[in-house]
């Protein structure tokens, strides 16, 4: 039987709510925001564009590593609090 703690079923609600697609959206926001006063001054749109694909591999990889986090942390608290874990796993059985 799979439990909400299990990491593979955190993957999974991370996947339905499309949360690496998020988490790259504030990453790719947060680093145009610093380099921001340069880019928009400095930059034709065609170099923008190329610094906005440029930044998506750094980007994917900081997605990546933050989901990482957080579904150890994640596993971390529902193993440290079966109250938690057992609500969790109730609500998810109700939306299978």
């Amino acid at each position: 039987m799979t439990t909400v703690a299990d990491s593979s079923a955190l993957r999974g609600r991370l996947d339905s709510v499309h949360a690496e697609q998020r988490v790259a959206d504030a990453l790719l926001g947060v680093a145009l925001d610093v380099l921001e006063p340069f880019a928009s001054d400095y930059l034709s749109p065609d170099d923008y564009d190329r610094l906005c694909s440029l930044l998506q591999a750094p980007v994917n990889a900081a997605s990546e590593a933050a989901l990482t986090t957080i579904v150890t942390e994640l596993v971390r608290l529902l193993e440290a609090d079966p109250d938690i874990a057992a609500r969790l796993e109730t609500t998810q059985n109700r939306r299978m």
